[in-house]
């Protein structure tokens, strides 16, 4: 669909939807605080002057809101839009996990990439760089495998499905995302692009998926026994970042439900001093399945916040219950709609 669109689309969806609900008096946000402009090295601990990272109150201190906004208004989409975190490691490893959909022949094969981000070396509190800048609309849309090409989303509350929706992805027409520092290797090192797909609009509720793109011919595709894999297609993954629903909703992949995206409500909380309405979004991720070679890997999750005009403010991984890696906003950079 039209970006430029997609902020009226889900306004009206919203209206549509809330056309009944009670209005709450809300306390206004404050003033957006001054930030840095820097980037941090993993080299150098930054000053710790309370600007640096985000600072949340107790959990008791929170509190929960209706919300009464359009969802878009918390994932800012404008072309040129920049963030830099400040990634905290733990005690213990992180882990990424892209699970890439490749077409061998006449069948789309699967490729679970889960990895452990080996941290080591470093002393807990160490710090790393990651900047990520909006480039603007795809210039030229990107085809996916014709196998691959339709989506579905399946839609759980409390365990229980609900629905199932299919979007058809054959050619990618979302925002380029460029990454412009990446000092723990967050993202794959061989992707080809990485995408924010809007799906919904004209009264369907708004879903946001980053997809990320791998050229078949430089990549090394082995099935879950080991044997090398040629495919003749590039391949892709893909995940959600956030949706409209109500609180206790979980959407999933049909094709990888092993990994689920929990929406927990709206809440004022505050950050780096500044309080801020949030929606709160909760990543479950299972442990590996049998399909996945080597050793056993742990489930993990990620609690994310994101804040009125600014997006992703928090992130928060947990490995098998255990603290692994923090990321707080440190630089926030709003863009221009063109």
């Amino acid at each position: 669909m039209n970006i430029m669109n997609v902020r009226t689309h889900a306004r009206l969806a919203y209206a549509l939807v809330f056309v009944s609900a009670v209005l709450l008096s809300c306390t206004s946000p404050a003033k957006q605080s001054q930030q840095s402009n820097s980037i941090v090295s993993n080299t150098q601990q930054p000053e710790d002057t309370g600007q640096s990272k985000i600072k949340p109150t107790p959990p008791s201190s929170d509190v929960q809101v209706p919300l009464l906004k359009d969802i878009a208004e918390f994932f800012p989409m404008a072309p040129g839009t920049r963030w830099v975190y400040n990634i905290e490691v733990r005690e213990t490893d992180p882990i990424t996990l892209q699970q890439i959909m490749w077409q061998v022949g006449n069948r789309i094969a699967i490729v679970h990439d889960r990895s452990r981000i080996h941290v080591s070396q470093y002393k807990p509190g160490s710090t790393f760089a990651l900047a990520i800048k909006i480039k603007g609309p795809i210039a030229k849309p990107i085809s996916l495998s014709p196998l691959g090409e339709e989506t579905t989303i399946v839609e759980k509350i409390k365990g229980a499905k609900m629905n199932m929706v299919t979007y058809n992805l054959y050619q990618l027409d979302g925002l380029e995302i460029e990454i412009e520092a990446d000092e723990l290797h967050i993202f794959p090192k061989d992707h080809q692009n990485i995408v924010w797909q809007i799906l919904g609009g004209n009264f369907e509720p708004l879903r946001i998926l980053e997809i990320v793109t791998y050229s078949h011919k430089n990549s090394d595709v082995r099935s879950p026994s080991g044997q090398r894999l040629s495919p003749n297609r590039d391949g892709y993954s893909q995940r959600l970042l956030l949706f409209y629903g109500g609180s206790g909703t979980e959407l999933e992949m049909e094709r990888t439900s092993n990994d689920g995206l929990l929406y927990n409500g709206a809440y004022f909380k505050v950050f780096q001093n500044e309080e801020l309405q949030c929606v709160h979004f909760r990543r479950n991720v299972a442990s590996a399945n049998s399909e996945e070679q080597g050793e056993y890997q742990p489930g993990f999750t990620e609690d994310l916040w994101y804040a009125e005009g600014k997006g992703l403010v928090r992130l928060e991984q947990k490995v098998a219950g255990k603290p692994s890696m923090i990321w707080t906003l440190a630089d926030f950079s709003p863009g221009r709609d063109q």
